[in-house]
């Protein structure tokens, strides 16, 4: 977890216009392919697949993003969806 919040604090330092993203809210659709075993290395990416237009507190709203780990051979191993907070543009 540790590893995780420190890399969302890198990945909000290279937003340029000051915007940041918070936690994720809700996951979905969680799907595992292939066994991972300990040793494995998984390499995450992630698309934005949807920006619905709820308004939380009139500051965040939500992004939804398709989340794809493949294993060392390339195989897709996990995919899933999360809702996550993001702070939205002042107007």
């Amino acid at each position: 977890m540790r590893q995780m919040v420190d890399y969302m604090e890198r990945y909000a330092l290279g937003v340029e216009d000051g915007r940041r993203n918070g936690a994720g809210v809700r996951i979905e659709d969680l799907e595992q392919f292939v066994p991972v075993k300990s040793g494995h290395t998984l390499t995450f990416s992630h698309e934005i697949v949807a920006k619905p237009d709820k308004v939380i507190r009139d500051k965040w709203g939500i992004i939804r993003s398709r989340n794809e780990a493949f294993n060392h051979r390339g195989e897709l191993a996990l995919r899933f969806y999360i809702d996550i907070l993001a702070e939205r543009t002042p107007e």
